[in-house]
């Protein structure tokens, strides 16, 4: 479960990890808001002399040009500027809020089916043994790549949710001590 501290030494990386890329991403805005006051001042230049009388179509047409490019700066500048990222501070509360009602989502028809139907299309085979001094060892047979994709951020409900941990080895077993409900 979501813990206070280690999730405050995460958000103060996380955050620390953020301003040293922000700080490559400001320059890389300000080379673009230096390249926009280039454009800017070429069109105003071409606007002082309109004003001025020295009317052209050439000149009409290259005002046109920088215009639209100068357009097209401004949405691409506009396009790189990240998006602020902000971490709630009550996010451990709202995961542990999330996870305490896991079990009643999960109940819920339509989840737990659909939830079925992917595990039955990952594991052909559920082999269960004793082991000596107690316990079980569970050994799953099947898709077990498919199986380990539920592990990605989409699908962090997984084990982790449940309160579990394992060690996965290629070749080896998920043991599950039904004592105490732990994989190992």
């Amino acid at each position: 479960m979501m813990q206070d501290g280690p999730y405050e030494t995460f958000r103060r990386e996380f955050e620390a990890r953020l301003r040293a890329e922000q700080s490559t991403i400001g320059d890389d805005l300000k080379l673009r808001d230096k390249m926009i006051a280039e454009q800017q001042a070429k069109v105003d230049n071409i606007f002082g002399a309109i004003e001025t009388g020295e009317f052209s179509p050439p000149l009409v047409a290259r005002l046109n040009t920088l215009q639209a490019e100068l357009e097209q700066m401004k949405s691409q500048r506009e396009a790189a500027t990240p998006a602020p990222v902000e971490l709630p501070d009550d996010l451990p509360t709202l995961y542990r809020t999330h996870v305490e009602d896991l079990v009643g989502s999960l109940s819920d028809p339509t989840v737990r089916d659909r939830g079925s139907d992917a595990l039955r299309e990952l594991i052909s085979a559920v082999i269960v043994r004793p082991r000596p001094g107690g316990g079980h060892e569970v050994e799953l047979a099947g898709t077990m790549l498919g199986l380990l994709g539920f592990g990605d951020s989409k699908n962090a409900a997984g084990l982790s949710a449940a309160a579990c941990s394992f060690e996965l080895v290629a070749g080896g077993r998920i043991g599950l001590n039904r004592t105490t409900g732990n994989f190992g």
